[in-house]
């Protein structure tokens, strides 16, 4: 648990979106779902880097992480049904 709460709050949204994004794009098809997923993750972070609210280039990157994890649960769940 000490692990957990170690994550910042930031990881944790970042999860969640790419989890809602990728429940919502399998209505499209799996492609969509991993496409839309993709855009909005690093699409979010491009006008982030081009606005300066977040020039952490790695920090960047684990946000991009830690949204596609989102996706990747609900890809897994859906692929083993």
């Amino acid at each position: 648990m000490k692990l957990l709460n170690e994550i910042p709050m930031d990881k944790y949204q970042h999860y969640i979106a790419g989890t809602l994004i990728a429940a919502v794009g399998l209505y499209l098809g799996i492609g969509w779902s991993i496409g839309l997923v993709a855009i909005a993750a690093v699409g979010k972070k491009v006008v982030d880097y081009k606005l300066d609210q977040s020039p952490d280039v790695p920090e960047m990157m684990w946000d991009i992480v830690a949204t596609m994890l989102g996706g990747a649960m609900v890809w897994i769940g859906w692929l083993a049904k």
